[in-house]
């Protein structure tokens, strides 16, 4: 799923979050494919919104997998809050 955001804060939250549960509903157990190439900056409600995501995710055996996450911005934000294993990213 292309994220249509370009900045994903927390005005962006709420619809970026509801745009994640009807995704979910629709894979019916593929994996949640999330392409950040869009994205040039993420905050902490993003942040949490992702880590509840992947338990979430986790907790019915779906995969989620974030791709293109190459914004300075977005890689700056998950380095600051040593998130790249609990986000299943390399480091």
């Amino acid at each position: 799923m292309k994220i249509k955001f370009d900045e994903l804060c927390i005005q962006e939250a709420e619809a970026f979050y509801k745009q994640l549960l009807d995704e979910i509903d629709n894979l019916q157990g593929n994996p949640l494919i999330l392409d950040f190439s869009n994205i040039e900056k993420i905050d902490l409600s993003i942040i949490q919104i992702l880590i509840s995501l992947k338990k979430h995710c986790e907790s019915i055996n779906m995969d989620l997998i974030l791709i293109n996450m190459n914004s300075s911005q977005v890689q700056q934000t998950i380095n600051t809050f040593k998130l790249n294993s609990s986000l299943g990213l390399e480091s």
